[in-house]
């Protein structure tokens, strides 16, 4: 099932969005790690645009087990750097992602809540599928 992400909230907390589905019957929040560019602006890894996102077996530094989950393609570069390694994943705050797309039900004083159940329920809607499209865009700044 193809997915729309839509940025909203750009800071030191993080980047805020929203995630659905093509058919509107999956809603989540996002957050990616903010990057700050320049004092009080800040950017995610991962530009607005079209990706591919694959089925994988991936594994995060903080994990022991490899996990599955899909990863995006074909990233742009990020302040002259390549960009890998960019998966959907359960986490909570700014600094448990390094680029990679946390989903979690709502969002409450600068985090996301339920994650863990927020990213079963994404890869629940998600079975059988090897890849699927996903388009980044923001609502306003960024």
């Amino acid at each position: 099932m193809n997915l729309t992400l839509e940025r909203s909230i750009f800071g030191l907390y993080g980047i805020f969005g929203e995630l659905v589905s093509e058919d509107g019957k999956f809603k989540c929040f996002t957050l990616e790690h903010a990057y700050e560019t320049s004092k009080g602006v800040y950017t995610p890894k991962v530009a607005a645009g079209s990706y591919s996102c694959i089925r994988g077996m991936h594994r995060l530094k903080t994990s022991r087990e490899p996990f599955p989950t899909f990863s995006l393609k074909n990233v742009p570069p990020f302040q002259e750097r390549n960009v890998t390694g960019i998966l959907f994943h359960a986490g909570n705050y700014n600094k448990d992602s390094e680029g990679c797309i946390l989903l979690g039900e709502h969002i409450q004083a600068g985090c996301l809540i339920n994650s863990r159940k927020t990213f079963a329920c994404f890869m629940e809607i998600q079975e059988g599928v090897e890849s699927f499209d996903l388009l980044i865009k923001h609502t306003q700044g960024g």
